[in-house]
């Protein structure tokens, strides 16, 4: 999904429909939304991926986001 953000995070959002237990696809999303510069929406994913699993990768994401 290389350059395809909306299109990822359509996907991600399906994925979240079947389980909302994947640290991954939150993160991902999250991803997806800072690229689209949709900051808020990008904070409350990496935020909701750290609920589910915490994950030094979205620590640093979020250090990026402020």
């Amino acid at each position: 999904m290389l350059g395809r953000h909306k299109t990822a995070i359509e996907v991600f959002d399906e994925c979240l429909k079947m389980s909302k237990d994947d640290w991954e696809v939150y993160f991902y999303r999250g991803l997806s939304c800072k690229f689209l510069r949709q900051y808020d929406e990008a904070i409350e994913n990496f935020m909701k991926s750290n609920e589910v699993q915490v994950h030094e990768n979205t620590f640093i994401e979020l250090g990026r986001m402020y």
